[in-house]
């Protein structure tokens, strides 16, 4: 930018020093001053750098001929022109490298910048995540590593890109894109390596306005279908697409310097869905990168509304900050709106859509095994520390013990079902244990 303005006839340091100068006999005296630069050739320099160079909206100098000639690209410029610009900048300085001998060589010249930029995209994500945990008290759905340069870094460690690279490089890639670091050219490669990662790739996910019409359609649909509204379902949602989000964030933070002071939060429900994002979260982030069958989601999380769900969530998140008052209130309303929905059997399916609410049900496409379940909490325990393998845990707990009241079984992971006596004599003498012997035979011919 500096060199761009000074071939433009825009010196910063004259302009700066004929300032200081003005401002001795004349303190509001105009920093740019007219007759300083005849013709505004300052003005003008300094609107053409802004419009060639920061908005980059002129002509085919700065913008790709696709944006401008194709009907589908001027039409996608506002939306991917100066992301896809600024992607292809890092391409225009390796082939204009002065001290490069050869496009190779400027290449791997003008790679060596981001021996900079990775720290500092490293760090900034490490901020994150300690921001996201430490302040709101909820977790993303980023996988982590065991930690690169230290335990809770979030980067893949040498021992791991060592023994599983595509994994390190997938754990590597979806941080760098959360805050950025390749711009829009990070988020297509991360779309492609880490497509359970819910991080979509859309028109509506980008522009403000579709994201906000097409979340105020879908919490519609979902009124109209339910016939009543919950603050999951319908509050939340509407708070979240017309600019409530930073209110949201000071509630959390609210709620999470209380409860870590021993005392209650002041806003329990967005607390407890907070805390269930956040135990869903560490559980799909670590079964993804411990490769389990973790379930994608597609659209509003791939689940029709009814007028029974938005309460059976309610009763979760009860479970989940152990409130028995709100539990029993959500589920006396769950099996009447069954009953109005027509179920034979009212409370047989609002326990059967508690039981697929299950944290080890609803984020794994199948169920992991009890011995699964212990490896995801001892990874947990090694990737993000001791309070997120506490926070599965406790949730996870409470929701068993909620669950018994309804007759559910405890579960934590699928049982490893005990062999049959016939299974196991085929395991020890394979196939061919049925086979009668030679005494078997003489006693069948003698009649014995």
């Amino acid at each position: 930018m500096y060199n761009t303005l000074n071939e433009a006839g825009f010196n910063i340091e004259k302009v700066a020093l004929d300032y200081i100068e003005r401002r001795k006999s004349d303190s509001k005296a105009d920093p740019l001053d007219v007759g300083y630069a005849p013709e505004n050739s300052l003005l003008m320099a300094l609107a053409h750098t802004t419009s060639s160079q920061i908005m980059m909206e002129t002509d085919v100098t700065t913008r790709a001929p696709g944006f401008l000639n194709n009907s589908l690209g001027y039409a996608a410029m506002p939306l991917f022109g100066w992301s896809v610009q600024k992607f292809v900048d890092v391409g225009k300085s390796m082939a204009n490298d002065r001290n490069a001998h050869g496009l190779f060589v400027g290449t791997v010249e003008s790679l060596k910048t981001y021996l900079a930029i990775f720290p500092i995209g490293m760090v900034y994500a490490f901020l994150r995540d300690e921001y996201d945990e430490e302040i709101l008290g909820k977790k993303g759905s980023l996988q982590s590593g065991k930690g690169l340069f230290f335990k809770g870094d979030g980067m893949p460690s040498i021992e791991e890109i060592r023994t599983d690279p595509y994994n390190s490089l997938q754990v590597a890639v979806e941080r760098f894109d959360r805050v950025g670091t390749f711009g829009f050219g990070g988020e297509v490669l991360n779309s492609q390596l880490n497509s359970e990662s819910m991080r979509e790739l859309s028109v509506d996910s980008r522009v403000y306005a579709l994201n906000t019409l097409r979340t105020t359609g879908r919490v519609l649909t979902a009124l109209a279908i339910q016939r009543d509204a919950t603050y999951a379902s319908v509050y939340r949602p509407l708070l979240q697409a017309y600019g409530g989000a930073g209110f949201l964030q000071y509630g959390q933070i609210v709620n999470n310097a209380m409860a870590k002071s021993g005392g209650d939060p002041l806003f329990e429900q967005e607390f407890a869905m907070a805390q269930r994002i956040g135990t869903n979260n560490y559980l799909r982030g670590t079964g993804r990168y411990l490769d389990l069958d973790v379930r994608t989601f597609s659209g509003a999380k791939g689940i029709t509304p009814t007028r029974m769900r938005p309460h059976v969530s309610e009763m979760l998140m009860a479970a989940v900050v152990d409130d028995q008052h709100w539990f029993e209130t959500a589920w006396s309303r769950a099996v009447e709106e069954a009953e109005a929905m027509g179920k034979e059997d009212p409370s047989d399916s609002v326990k059967r859509s508690f039981q697929a609410y299950h944290p080890l049900r609803y984020n794994y496409q199948t169920m992991p095994s009890q011995l699964e379940y212990m490896k995801i909490l001892q990874t947990l325990e090694e990737t993000n520390g001791v309070d997120a393998r506490m926070q599965v845990e406790q949730t996870i707990r409470n929701i068993n013990e909620y669950g018994i009241q309804m007759g559910i079984k405890p579960s934590l992971g699928k049982a490893k079902k005990v062999p049959s006596e016939r299974t196991i004599k085929q395991q020890v003498f394979g196939d061919d244990f049925r086979k009668p012997n030679k005494r078997d035979i003489l006693e069948m011919v003698m009649g014995i």
